[in-house]
């Protein structure tokens, strides 16, 4: 078991008199703010080849699946679409292993009208989520109820064309686990002779996925995974047979803009990405 030790969980704060059932629909309603459906630029608006993404940063940096970000435009720009509001952005790090790329919106696009750049927009970039910390990720138990949000591809809801303006669906479940896998880490359990349990005795092993049960449907991939109070999980990755699996929130700050983007292969997964949640699958004990 690649898991760090469990800490007491942290309690989803909540309004006196607030019901758990509102409480979730809030956290629903604020996550939703911070989700955007992702295309290339120029925009393909009959396009299959689209996803979500996630705000992570106040300054509008996007965290997205590398499969996601496979469908970017001419010069990495991608096509951002948050609530009402249209945004262009540039694909600025890959990491392929984890199936993560980093989308930075630079300008806001309005029909008829210059594009405004970012830090000139009136009503500033998008909000950006709650990202988990990596104690607090590991405190939360199997069996935790979590939340999946993203933007479902256009044939899951019989449309001809982009789904953007049909809003985003929300999955329910519960937490299945998290894992430690990918070539880090197993870097660090070869420095403890192959001992994952020392090498988790010595802090050297760090969470890199999630998995849960929570549905994600074609299109909603790098869409949040988040518990009752908000706090992001990880972004949608891969998934199947009632299993889903996300890349961790701890993963997401530490992907570097410029890694890897001109070696991004369109529409392509990555082999790397695919072994890592079969690994993450036998860390768990679980199949798809």
């Amino acid at each position: 078991d690649l898991r760090a030790p469990r800490a007491q969980r942290r309690a989803a704060p909540r309004a006196a008199g607030v019901s758990v059932a509102d409480a979730s629909a809030d956290a629903v309603d604020r996550v939703a703010q911070s989700v955007c459906h992702l295309g290339p630029l120029p925009a393909q608006p009959w396009s299959a080849r689209r996803g979500t993404g996630t705000v992570i940063g106040e300054d509008g940096l996007i965290a997205t699946a590398a499969h996601v970000a496979c469908f970017r435009g001419k010069d990495n720009k991608m096509e951002a679409i948050v609530g009402k509001r249209m945004f262009e952005g540039v694909v600025v790090g890959v990491h392929s292993e984890l199936d993560v790329a980093l989308v930075r919106l630079t300008h806001e696009i309005t029909k008829g009208m210059p594009r405004t750049p970012l830090a000139e927009c009136e009503g500033g970039a998008p909000p950006a989520v709650e990202l988990a910390g990596e104690d607090a990720l590991l405190s939360i138990p199997p069996g935790t109820p979590v939340r999946s949000l993203g933007y479902p591809a256009p044939w899951t809801l019989n449309l001809k064309s982009s789904s953007a303006r049909a809003g985003t669906r929300t999955g329910e479940g519960v937490l299945s686990g998290v894992a430690a896998v990918g070539s880090a880490n197993e870097a660090a359990i070869a420095e403890e002779g192959g001992d994952a349990a020392a090498a988790v005795a010595a802090g050297k092993l760090h969470a890199t996925h999630v998995a849960h049960n929570a549905g994600v449907s074609s299109g909603q991939s790098g869409g949040p995974v988040f518990a009752e109070d908000g706090a992001v999980l990880g972004i949608s990755s891969v998934g199947g047979g009632g299993v889903e699996i996300a890349v961790s929130s701890n993963v997401l700050s530490e992907i570097v803009e410029g890694e890897g983007v001109e070696s991004l292969s369109m529409g392509k997964w990555d082999r790397r990405a695919l072994d890592m949640a079969n690994k993450v699958l036998g860390v768990l004990g679980l199949s798809t």
